[in-house]
């Protein structure tokens, strides 16, 4: 596998940890011991699932997690796919580039 295909699907994983977190704070994985019964409101999703995250790989700020999160929902959620995550971050790329200029 090339370098830059390892890097990619590392990054892949990062980000799925994350959404995973938030998907936990929202209590959304019924049945799984992180999964938070109580609601979990606003801004603190995020500071929430960062915490979730800390001693992980995935370690992340509230901003990056937020970012992780919508990047892996506009990817297919639990069924993102290196194909679908490359295709998200090159629309955010565009998106990025034609916002500066």
């Amino acid at each position: 596998m090339p370098d830059d295909e390892k890097k990619e699907r590392r990054a892949l994983a990062k980000h799925q940890l994350r959404w995973e977190a938030v998907e936990l704070v929202r209590g959304q994985f019924k049945g799984h011991p992180l999964n938070r019964e109580r609601k979990v409101l606003g801004d603190a999703i995020w500071e929430e699932a960062a915490k979730l995250v800390a001693d992980t790989d995935a370690k992340a700020g509230a901003d990056m997690v937020r970012k992780s999160y919508y990047l892996i929902r506009d990817a297919g959620g639990m069924d993102a796919t290196l194909q679908s995550y490359r295709r998200e971050v090159e629309v955010r790329a565009r998106r990025h580039k034609n916002n500066l200029g």
